[in-house]
Parts: structure tokens; C-alpha cells; sequence
């Protein structure tokens, strides 16, 4: 409820709203998108938790992977993505279809 909550401060007089899907974020932000026709800015901090973190099984791995395709991928609604994590994204979604990114690092940077 709180993403509701937040897109009700930001649409005070939006009519998706009243028919929000509480069970399906991709449907209420294309909804939204639709109704406003101003894309999203997605930032997911540390989007690797739930892959490096031992107490989460292979099948929970996976289904978060297929929770970020579904979110992610081909979706108008958005302006850009921007994830942030220790595991690079290519390694692990490189077999997921999620082959729409860009990666930066600073590891390698000349500039850090």
C-alpha cells in the first residue's frame, strides 16, 4: 500500500487510482503512464540482495529474476532503470532476456 500511497501524493486527482491493483505494479504504473503520458524513473537499490544472499533458496532467485523481466523488460511506462549492486548485472541476468542494459562501474574508471 505504501507505493499507493506515494503515487496519491504525486496524482492527487488521478481516476487509476480508484482502481488501483494492489497485487500488480506493472498494470497501475501503465495505468499511470497512460493517464499522465510521463514516463518513470525506476531505481532499484542494491538489486542484487536477494541473488548473493544465502538465506533466500534458488527458487525465490528465480522468481525475482522473472519479477524484474516482467517489471523491466519492454515496458513504455519507463524512462530508464538504474540499478545499483555489487554483483554485475550482466553475469547474472545474462540468461534471463534481460539483455537491455548498459553497465558502469568504477572499478575499472580512470576517473576513480
Amino acid at each position: 500500500m505504501k507505493l499507493k500511497t506515494d503515487f496519491e501524493e504525486l496524482y492527487p486527482n488521478s481516476e487509476i487510482l480508484n482502481k488501483y491493483d494492489d497485487d500488480d505494479v506493472v498494470v497501475n504504473l501503465k495505468k499511470l503512464y497512460f493517464e499522465t503520458n510521463k514516463k518513470f524513473i525506476l531505481i532499484i537499490d542494491e538489486w542484487d540482495y536477494i541473488i548473493t544472499n544465502k538465506k533466500f533458496s534458488v527458487e525465490e532467485h528465480d522468481n525475482y529474476i522473472i519479477f524484474l523481466r516482467y517489471l523491466i523488460k519492454d515496458r513504455s511506462y519507463l524512462a530508464f532503470v538504474f540499478m545499483t549492486g555489487i554483483t554485475a548485472i550482466t553475469k547474472k541476468l545474462s540468461q534471463s532476456s534481460l539483455k537491455c542494459f548498459s553497465e558502469y562501474t568504477m572499478i575499472n574508471d580512470k576517473n576513480y
